[in-house]
Formats: C-alpha cells, sequence, structure tokens
C-alpha cells in the first residue's frame, strides 16, 4: 500500500528528494528541487508529494496549485517543462494506477477544479513502460497537446556518427 504525503509535512530535506530523483528510473533536472527552487519564494503554492511503500520513499511528484481563468489548477510543476511522477524503475502496474489515483483524491482534498501534467519524454527512463500514461488515461486524463521528440543515440563509434549526419543533411538538402 502506498502512503502519500505533503512534501513539506515530511522530514525529507531538499537534498534527500533530489538523491531520489538522481536514483529513479525517469527522474530529470525539470523533477529537483534544487531546480525548482531557483523560482522566488512564493511565486507557485508548492504541493509536491512523496509516496512511501514499506515506510521507504518510493515516488515523489513535484507539484503546485495555480490559479487560471477562474480554476484552481493542481499543476506538475508550474515552474518546470515538464514534470509528473518520479518513480523507480521496479513500479508495477498496479502501483501506477495507485499513484495516479492518489493525486486525483489528493486535488479533489485541495478543492481543484482540473489536473494538468505534463510528463517527461519516454526517452529519460531507464526502463521504458507506459503503466502511467495508461493509468492517467484510465482515471479520465486526455491530452491537451502532444509534442513530438527527436533523439539521437550516442552509443555508435564517433565516424559512423558525423558520417550519419552528413547523409541526413545532404538527404535534407536534395528533398528542399
Amino acid at each position: 500500500m502506498l502512503e502519500l504525503l505533503p512534501f513539506t509535512k515530511t522530514k525529507t530535506p531538499d537534498e534527500e528528494w533530489d538523491n531520489f530523483v538522481d536514483s529513479s528510473d525517469n527522474g530529470t533536472i525539470f523533477h529537483k528541487r534544487l531546480f525548482l527552487s531557483y523560482h522566488p519564494k512564493g511565486r507557485f503554492h508548492d504541493v509536491s508529494l512523496v509516496f512511501k511503500k514499506n515506510d521507504q520513499p518510493f515516488a515523489v511528484y513535484p507539484a503546485a496549485v495555480i490559479e487560471r481563468d477562474g480554476k484552481k489548477i493542481f499543476v506538475s510543476h508550474a515552474g518546470a517543462s515538464y514534470g509528473g511522477f518520479v518513480y523507480k524503475s521496479n513500479l508495477n502496474f498496479r502501483e501506477a494506477f495507485d499513484l495516479v489515483e492518489s493525486i486525483v483524491g489528493y486535488a479533489k482534498e485541495l478543492n481543484c477544479d482540473r489536473i494538468q501534467l505534463t510528463p517527461p519524454p519516454m526517452i529519460y527512463q531507464s526502463k521504458y513502460s507506459n503503466y502511467i500514461d495508461f493509468a492517467l488515461v484510465k482515471n479520465g486524463f486526455n491530452y491537451l497537446k502532444r509534442d513530438v521528440s527527436s533523439v539521437i543515440q550516442l552509443d555508435v563509434d564517433k565516424e559512423i556518427f558525423f558520417q550519419l549526419i552528413v547523409q541526413k543533411r545532404e538527404q535534407q538538402l536534395r528533398n528542399q
């Protein structure tokens, strides 16, 4: 069973949160307290969450509450390009649903009208999974927009890499 705790009510210091992000499956700089704290105090009403399982940190969720067009919105996180759940690589299907259902319940407790999150691109996961995406859709979430990401694998020999770049550029020039 997962226990949801508001970050402000935990004894988790910023450094411990950031260490969890570093050891997670999908955390990036945008999930770190060090990054989020660069915003001036009071700019966002921070409602970040820590999820524990067997009294150990299991996931974190950087979040804030904002007001837009007269609506109270639970966002992950207003101060970052993307946010969403940060979790260990052993996340299973049931736990993904538990995480999503937990934020839905918490947002209701805060009297929020909507939840809005921008999950990190899948490329940042060390173990690819769409469990969270599936749990979000099954809980009534829908896309406001879709972005396209392109990735270049850097695990090839440097000469092959540059040859591929040159070939791609030449192909694009011919197609113009």
